[in-house]
């Protein structure tokens, strides 16, 4: 467990919440996930109707692209958090900065999430990426503290 506590030996009590930030966004993408899955497995209108085939032989209706956009949105941010927190692990470890920086970019993440599923626009969910874009970059940036302060904390000083 050597690789979860930080430079100075000392442990790191804003890991646990980063990873929890990480586990809940696992669990909204692998439901999304399921979902569009479903959404693209069912056949529209009735048994006998026919609709132009996809690759697989099930025709892609509007509902099946959306649900696939909300999947790709949350598999997207996934990796995204999940990036950024191994980067700050690998340099100094977890702040209380890069821990709300997380969590900030979770709910703007979640709220992107949602807003493809209920307001299916291009400047929404557009606008809510350039939100969230600076908080992950943020998050990056904490990996590369100075080595001489590995317990600085830039929000907290």
């Amino acid at each position: 467990m050597e690789t979860f506590i930080d430079k100075e030996g000392l442990n790191n009590n804003c890991l646990e919440g980063t990873y929890i930030a990480i586990f809940i966004h696992l669990i909204i993408w692998a439901t999304c996930l399921f979902v569009s899955e479903f959404a693209r497995r069912r056949r529209p209108g009735l048994i006998n109707e026919v609709s132009p085939p996809q690759q697989d032989g099930i025709s892609e209706t509007n509902d099946d692209k959306l649900y696939t956009k909300v999947a790709n949105a949350a598999k997207d941010s996934l990796l995204m958090i999940v990036i950024a927190t191994l980067a700050v692990q690998t340099g100094y470890g977890a702040t209380t900065t890069s821990a709300i920086l997380t969590w900030i970019f979770f709910i703007v993440s979640t709220c992107r999430i949602l807003s493809i599923i209920f307001f299916d626009q291009t400047w929404i969910p557009l606008i809510l990426l350039a939100i969230a874009l600076p908080f992950i970059l943020s998050i990056f940036a904490l990996s590369f503290q100075p080595a001489d302060q590995p317990e600085s904390d830039l929000l907290f000083q």
